[in-house]
């Protein structure tokens, strides 16, 4: 059975329902739509490529690492069964 999960549900201002065959097809597309529609994650990337080293260094790039991890936990509790 398709799973779908409504954005809105998220805390986002979106009526974008995600959707997926499984729910990691599911949290695929979320991420997908995550960053296209509401940038997260983006500066996580951007970051990334100087380096994990640089983020985890105190004081720089803090509340970065774990924006994308947190949007997919709200997914995971907005997912139902379609």
């Amino acid at each position: 059975m398709a799973k779908a999960a409504r954005c809105k549900e998220t805390g986002r201002n979106c009526e974008f329902i995600i959707r997926g065959e499984t729910e990691e097809q599911l949290l695929t597309n979320a991420t997908q739509h995550g960053m296209d529609a509401h940038r997260i994650g983006a500066q996580e990337d951007e970051f990334a490529r100087f380096g994990r080293d640089f983020i985890s260094q105190p004081g720089l790039g803090a509340g970065l690492v774990g924006e994308r991890a947190e949007w997919l936990e709200k997914v995971k509790d907005a997912i139902r069964e379609e």
